[in-house]
């Protein structure tokens, strides 16, 4: 079963099937998923977003639900990649804030670059839920959405 499975992965990759899904032009296989991202659309956004968020959640030991419902709370339903809040000083659907008590400067120091870009901004928040940089007093507790949902799951 396991290789019928990879097998018609491996068919639809080749086809280029996923490229098509994806509307880019001129990648191919799963390049055009992976960097090219979803489409306009709100539920092209959800399939996408949460594919990084269960990428990882998992890879950093944080809970997958736990971070899409502080994303949802944070961004929107809509998912809106580039969120402003706080007046336009928060960004991304991490809402990352630029003011000096921000984590945007966190995020800027170990290296990420752009907190609008999905993928760098669910990686940092999964690090972050994971307990990575607890230490630092950087988690969960950082995020309004995670304290108002009543503080569920604590590394």
């Amino acid at each position: 079963m396991l290789r019928k499975m990879l097998a018609a992965v491996c068919l639809a990759l080749a086809l280029g099937v996923i490229a098509r899904a994806a509307g880019a032009q001129g990648a191919t296989g799963i390049d055009a998923y992976l960097y090219q991202g979803p489409g306009e659309s709100a539920s092209e956004r959800e399939v996408y977003v949460w594919d990084l968020v269960q990428g990882a959640g998992w890879r950093h030991d944080a809970n997958p639900y736990v971070l899409m419902t502080v994303i949802r709370a944070e961004a929107g339903r809509d998912l809106v990649f580039d969120a402003r809040g706080d007046h336009g000083t928060s960004r991304g659907l991490a809402q990352l804030n630029t003011r000096s008590t921000g984590l945007i400067h966190h995020f800027w120091a170990i290296g990420y670059t752009d907190s609008d870009d999905p993928a760098q901004a669910v990686e940092y928040m999964a690090r972050c839920f994971g307990g990575e940089f607890a230490a630092q007093g950087i988690g969960p507790w950082r995020w309004t959405a995670w304290r108002r949902l009543g503080r569920p799951w604590v590394p």
